[in-house]
C-alpha cells in the first residue's frame, strides 16, 4: 500500500509540474507584432537663413522685355516694369539678355563681382539695340525700293530701246508674211525688216531686198537643222544658253527685280532667243563647213583634184590657205542645198512686191 501510494504522489507532483510548465510556454508571437513601431519624424524648422549672405544682390533692370541668362543659365523672362535680383559669388559673369519680340536682338556683356554682401544695379540697354537694328532695316528698305525703282525704269527704258525687236516678235504671228515654211513657221514682214534694217539693210531695192531675204531663209533653215540634230541638247550648248540667260538677267535682278517678271518681256525672250538661233547657227556650221573643212583632208583634196586648174597661180605658201576657204564655201553650198530640200516653204510674192513699191528707207 505504501509502495503504491508513493507513486501515485509522485505521479501527482509531475502533473503539478507539467502544468506548471506548460502554463510559461508562450505562443509565437504574429507577424505584425514582429515590426518595429514606425518612426515619428518631423519636418525640419525652416530657418530664416540671408539668401544674400556671402553674395553680391544684383537687381538687374531692362528697357525692352527679354529673356535673360547668366553664364548660360536662364533667369527667365524679365519685364521693362521690372527688378530682376539675382545673387552672385564673387568673380565674374555673363550677362546676355535677348529680345522677346526678336532673338537677333541680344544684349551681351561681361558683370564681375568683385565686392560681396552689397547690392548693385544694372541696367540692361536692349532699346538702343533693338532701335540700331530697326534704323539699319529701314535704311536698307528705303535702298531696296530705290533699286526696285531704278530697275522698273531701266525695264520700262528697254522695251522702248528694243520696240522695234518687238515688233518683229509681235509679228510672227501677222498675216503679213513673206515666207511660210512647211511645218507652219514664218517669216513676216516685220520679222525680215527687223533683221534687215539690224545688219545695215536700207535699200528697197528688188535685189537687195531678194538677197537679204534669200540669207535669212538660209538662216532660219539651218536653225530648224540644228534642232534636228538635237545640237541644242548638248550640254556645252545648254551651259552656253544658261550662261547668257543670267548675263542678261543680271542688271535687272542686281536692281531687285525677280527674274520671273523680267523674264515674261518680250523684248527679253526675243533677245535670248536671238541668242539661243546664233548659237545653233554656229554649232551647226561648224559641224557641216568649217571643222569638217580642216579635218577632211581626203575630202578636201579630192576637191583639190577637181579644181586644180583654180589654184595654179597661186603661191605654195597660200595654197593650204585658199583651198580650205574654198573647200569651206563649197561645204557650205551643199549644206544649203541639202536642207533646202528637206524643208519645204514658199514665198508670199505679193508681199513681197508690195514691201518693195512702197517701204521707203
Amino acid at each position: 500500500m505504501r509502495k503504491y501510494y508513493n507513486k501515485f504522489f509522485l505521479f501527482t507532483i509531475a502533473v503539478v509540474i507539467a502544468i506548471n510548465t506548460s502554463a510559461q510556454v508562450k505562443l509565437p508571437p504574429k507577424e505584425s507584432e514582429n515590426k518595429a513601431p514606425a518612426k515619428q519624424t518631423t519636418a525640419p524648422k525652416q530657418t530664416n537663413a540671408d539668401p544674400a549672405e556671402g553674395k553680391q544682390v544684383l537687381k538687374l533692370t531692362t528697357n525692352a522685355d527679354c529673356y535673360l541668362k547668366i553664364d548660360g543659365e536662364d533667369m527667365g523672362l524679365v519685364r521693362v516694369d521690372e527688378v530682376k535680383k539675382v545673387y552672385l559669388n564673387k568673380g565674374a559673369y555673363i550677362i546676355k539678355a535677348i529680345s522677346t519680340g526678336n532673338k537677333a536682338d541680344v544684349f551681351n556683356t561681361e558683370y564681375n563681382a568683385q565686392e560681396i554682401n552689397i547690392q548693385a544695379t544694372y541696367p540692361i540697354d536692349l532699346k538702343s539695340i533693338i532701335d540700331q537694328r530697326l534704323a539699319i532695316e529701314e535704311k536698307n528698305l528705303k535702298s531696296e525700293h530705290e533699286r526696285i525703282s531704278k530697275g522698273r525704269k531701266m525695264l520700262e527704258e528697254n522695251k522702248i530701246k528694243y520696240e522695234s525687236i518687238v515688233k518683229k516678235e509681235k509679228g510672227f504671228n501677222s498675216s503679213e508674211t513673206f515666207v511660210v515654211f512647211s511645218d507652219g513657221t514664218i517669216i513676216s514682214v516685220y520679222e525680215f525688216e527687223y533683221y534687215y534694217i539690224k545688219n545695215g539693210g536700207r535699200s528697197n531695192a528688188k535685189d537687195s531686198v531678194l538677197n537679204y531675204l534669200n540669207l535669212l531663209i538660209n538662216f532660219k533653215l539651218k536653225v530648224k537643222e540644228a534642232y534636228d540634230q538635237s545640237i541644242h541638247k548638248l550640254q556645252s550648248v545648254q551651259n552656253e544658253f544658261s550662261s547668257y540667260k543670267k548675263q542678261l538677267l543680271k542688271p535687272y535682278t542686281d536692281l531687285g527685280l525677280d527674274s520671273a517678271t523680267v523674264l515674261k518681256e518680250i523684248f527679253f525672250k526675243a533677245l535670248y532667243s536671238e541668242y539661243v538661233d546664233g548659237v545653233l547657227l554656229f554649232e551647226l556650221t561648224d559641224r557641216e563647213v568649217w571643222s569638217k573643212a580642216v579635218k577632211d583632208e581626203n575630202g578636201r583634196q579630192s576637191y583639190y583634184e577637181s579644181n586644180r586648174d583654180n589654184y595654179k597661180d597661186i603661191p605654195a605658201s597660200s595654197l593650204n590657205g585658199q583651198l580650205t576657204m574654198d573647200y569651206q564655201n563649197y561645204l557650205e553650198n551643199i549644206l544649203i542645198e541639202r536642207i533646202r530640200k528637206k524643208y519645204s516653204y514658199s514665198l508670199n510674192y505679193e508681199n513681197y512686191e508690195n514691201y518693195i513699191k512702197t517701204k521707203q528707207y
